[in-house]
């Protein structure tokens, strides 16, 4: 592994943790929810011949639920980030264990 797939990998391991810390905030779980259900009263009690209003609660619902999936992919993407990392390093130190095992 070059040292810049390192610290592309860190960046991402990085990256997973932050939007892990964002998916986990009381505050960030209370504006999705408050949002969500806003949207589902609206959405119930809007006139079924609202067609556009309903459109436009879709596109709100569909917009929330589109940033918790990215959030959700960042985080994957940050846990095989720290999979791949903790691989190599420990595949890299069974080497230096056995190059140092040969040479004694």
């Amino acid at each position: 592994m070059t040292r810049d797939e390192e610290i592309h990998l860190a960046g991402e391991s990085v990256r997973g943790a932050k939007a892990r810390a964002v998916l986990d905030s009381e505050l960030f779980k209370e504006a999705v929810a408050l949002i969500e259900q806003d949207t589902l009263e609206k959405w119930k009690t809007a006139p079924v011949r609202d067609s556009e209003g309903h459109l436009v609660l879709r596109l709100k619902w569909q917009v929330i639920q589109e940033i918790k999936r990215h959030l959700a992919d960042v985080i994957m993407t940050g846990k095989m980030a720290d999979i791949t990392l903790t691989d190599k390093r420990t595949l890299a130190e069974r080497a230096r264990r056995a190059v140092t095992a040969f040479k004694e």
